[in-house]
């Protein structure tokens, strides 16, 4: 009798059609189905480039990217658009979009919690929506545009899916979002539009074509709840502060029309122009800098500033009319290098780390080490920090009342030495955990996104976290309650030292002692 009652539950739960699921099942029930839409319904082409920019994947072929290999092809008079599943409905674990490396990776962890607002009086933990992006499209804010797909939850709960999906845009919500502590003011608030939309395959929402008449199939109060509470608070010392705010909807033509109009969409044509030129920069800086310990000193000169621009005009399509700084140095070493580029081509070498690859850790280590490092200090530099030389450290870099830093990043390295510069290469990291400590943004670098929860893809990349937090979040309670963190955990791999660069400097001959006999005369 057990065993007909042991194997009448293992059919059950295999076929998935208990009369009565509990929401609140175990992180490893919840995402057991790695295998389901493993196999593109696009054509992987952003990685099909030549040489060391050529990215596989475990098998050898070439690797997907999830937001720019597929195409959105929207539909403006059936509203139907592409989206790629980035968290299903119902999930223990909130997914991210990399865009460097085309993939998801594990971001945080859903818990039971109160709202923020005090307003819902409900416990909040699992999203009651499949969240995704629509591939090639950036928001107002430069990330990914985001999707929000109701029905069908039988098929989108508990999997890992790398197809695209095709869905029909019912409208949209004007998304607030307080970047940091207690916003009050409305110029605050960051704005953003998101999607809404319904899978057609869902014969229960047949007819719907707005979100006033999607409400009638959700708790609607619920999913305003879970998206301004499940992102993430402001958490300040012990006190927490919204940091999302659902807004007004926004019906399905003027949503459509955003995506056609406002929202920035890449073309093939642009895609591969800005990819082509960032691979250039990118050798350029390799050849200048990284291959300096085997070449010695190289010269750096203006006609080879002046080429490198001309191959990276798609970058800034403003080039023309701005001045770069170039000055002529008596020598040419790391320190002289470095602040060349750094004037040069920092803007575009921070917009091409948003979006490509610098480097491939299985076509050329030291090189992908080098970048990796080097992309840490850019970003540093991107985030509003600069480095002092003469204090050997990294610093936060203030704004004045116009919008500008106080102090130039450049003029900061004017004197350094090898050594000096080389150490703030090498404190990048651990200057990187201090801010993590401090509950500001930080980047952090993913290898592999293994562990309880995670998609298990190979990253290789740097990823901005944002300091919102859910209140539940343990590692953060931790953080605060303990002050405590070994250099560059969480940040980066224990094992991967900075390699200096440049000639070390030459420390002055002691003098010679003077004789005795030279002291009696």
């Amino acid at each position: 009798m057990n065993r007909i009652l042991i194997l009448l539950c293992l059919f059950v739960f295999l076929e998935g059609c208990s009369s009565k699921p509990e929401k609140k099942r175990s992180l490893e029930q919840k995402l057991t189905d790695f295998s389901v839409g493993m196999f593109p319904n696009y054509k992987n082409q952003w990685f099909d480039a030549e040489g060391i920019n050529k990215v596989l994947d475990r098998k050898g072929a070439t690797q997907k990217h999830m937001f720019f290999d597929p195409q959105p092809e929207l539909d403006t008079v059936t509203k139907e658009i592409n989206f790629i599943i980035t968290t299903p409905v119902d999930s223990a674990v909130h997914y991210n979009l990399d865009i460097v490396s085309g993939l998801t990776y594990k971001g945080h962890r859903y818990c039971s919690q109160t709202d923020v607002w005090q307003v819902y009086d409900k416990p909040i933990d699992f999203p009651p929506y499949t969240q995704g992006i629509i591939p090639r499209v950036l928001d107002k804010l430069g990330k990914p545009q985001t999707i929000l797909v109701f029905g069908e939850e039988g098929f989108y709960a508990g999997r890992i899916y790398h197809n695209t999906r095709r869905v029909k845009i019912v409208g949209g919500i004007v998304e607030q979002y307080c970047e940091m502590g207690h916003c009050t003011g409305a110029n605050s608030w960051q704005t953003r539009l998101i999607l809404v939309a319904i899978d057609s395959n869902d014969k229960r929402l047949a007819g719907v074509e707005t979100i006033d008449q999607l409400k009638k199939f959700y708790d609607w109060d619920y999913v305003k709840a879970f998206r301004e509470n499940g992102i993430g608070r402001n958490i300040v010392a012990s006190s927490s502060f919204p940091a999302y705010r659902f807004g007004a909807p926004v019906r399905p033509r003027a949503a459509v029309n955003y995506i056609k109009r406002q929202a920035k969409t890449f073309t093939s044509k642009d895609l591969y122009k800005m990819r082509n030129s960032c691979h250039s920069l990118y050798d350029f800086i390799w050849e200048h800098i990284g291959k300096l310990p085997e070449k010695g000193n190289l010269k750096l000169s203006r006609r080879a500033i002046f080429k490198m621009r001309k191959k990276i005009e798609t970058l800034k399509k403003d080039f023309k009319k701005k001045k770069r700084k170039y000055s002529k140095h008596k020598k040419y070493d790391f320190v002289n290098n470095f602040k060349t580029i750094l004037e040069s081509f920092g803007d575009h070498y921070q917009t091409c780390t948003d979006y490509v690859k610098p480097s491939n850790v299985n076509l050329g280590f030291r090189r992908h080490w080098f970048f990796t490092y080097f992309t840490a200090v850019m970003k540093l530099y991107q985030m509003g920090h600069y480095y002092n030389c003469k204090n050997m450290a990294w610093y936060y870099n203030p704004i004045d009342h116009k919008g500008v830093y106080l102090n130039d990043p450049a003029e900061k390295i004017v004197n350094c030495t090898n050594r000096q510069l080389n150490k703030g290469f090498s404190y990048a990291i651990p200057y990187l955990s201090t801010l993590k400590r401090s509950g500001s943004d930080y980047y952090r670098f993913i290898d592999y996104d293994n562990g309880a929860g995670g998609t298990h893809n190979k990253i290789y990349s740097w990823v901005r976290v944002q300091p919102q937090r859910i209140k539940c979040d343990k590692s953060l309670l931790e953080i605060y309650k303990n002050k405590k963190m070994e250099k560059g955990e969480f940040i980066f791999p224990s094992d991967i030292k900075w390699s200096p660069i440049g000639r070390p400097e030459r420390k002055p001959k002691p003098k010679a002692k003077e004789s005795a006999d030279s002291k009696s005369k």
